[in-house]
């Protein structure tokens, strides 16, 4: 897992919602990241805004390389980190366990072999679910992470 860098700050692990949103400070993005974005964005000025927008998102200390999943050419919106007891609670997830696998990213389904082992992993504790939200077709995705 990567820690957060900024640029020009070597030693800095954080910084105040305030400079990030002014821009004094940007988090550093990783070359991968810049490069995907380049390639999902519909347009060279559409990547421009979406790098400026993650350089100013405070990184989430799990997505390896702040690495967003991508739908219809943008980043998804990270709705959390769901439990089973969330997801049953969350109304646009009613149907968690009839759809769950087909949230599921290419990873996580390698890692889990089936539904009903991805269930039980997550209901025990020993694997972590990331949902994500498409704000334009409102497609939901699920990054899973086990420990």
């Amino acid at each position: 897992m990567q820690e957060a860098r900024f640029e020009g700050e070597s030693d800095v692990q954080g910084v105040c919602l305030e400079c990030l949103l002014t821009g004094r400070k940007v988090v550093a993005l990783d070359p991968y990241l810049r490069s995907k974005v380049e390639k999902q964005a519909h347009t060279p000025a559409a990547a421009k805004r979406i790098i400026r927008e993650l350089e100013r998102t405070p990184p989430v200390p799990w997505i390896q390389y702040n690495d967003w999943p991508f739908c219809c050419g943008e980043p998804m919106q990270y709705r959390g980190e769901y439990s089973r007891d969330h997801l049953f609670a969350d109304e646009e997830l009613a149907d968690f366990p009839h759809c769950l696998w087909e949230m599921v990213d290419a990873v996580g389904k390698q890692q889990a072999v089936d539904f009903e082992s991805l269930q039980d992993s997550i209901a025990d504790g020993i694997t972590a679910c990331f949902i994500f939200k498409c704000l334009k077709c409102s497609r939901f995705e699920a990054v899973c992470q086990s420990y």
